[in-house]
């Protein structure tokens, strides 16, 4: 049995899930996901208190030493913005520089401005 960790109330992990049970089941291994808040999941999968992260962004392994990326993707994901000012005009990360910005914390893309271009900076 290996235990993965995944970001908490997140509709993209009942697929990822999904897909990683399919895929690690014909490997003849049965995996448990346990989703926890977004910074707790990556810091329980790095310190080893797991087997690893049921998904992350590219390159997130740089910053947490103790993972590493399996290279086989298990989805495409992409971010969206959501105004009520209909009149916004967004160009880029940039555009969001205003106090009334909101992200969830622990998801990196997000706290990055990482884009799937991969010219969003550090992680």
């Amino acid at each position: 049995m290996m235990e993965f960790t995944t970001i908490e109330k997140s509709s993209y992990a009942v697929i990822a899930e999904r897909v990683l049970k399919e895929a690690y089941g014909r490997l003849g291994i049965d995996i448990r996901v346990s989703g926890r808040p977004a910074q707790r999941a990556i810091h329980d999968a790095n310190s080893g208190a797991v087997d690893g992260e049921l998904y992350r962004i590219k390159d997130v392994h740089l910053k947490y030493p103790n993972l590493m990326m399996v290279p086989v993707p298990v989805g495409i994901m992409e971010g969206v913005g959501i105004t009520t000012q209909s009149d916004l005009s967004m160009q880029g990360w940039d555009d969001l520089s205003y106090p009334e910005v909101c992200i969830r914390n622990g998801v990196k893309f997000a706290e990055r401005g990482w884009q799937p271009s991969g010219d969003g900076g550090e992680l």
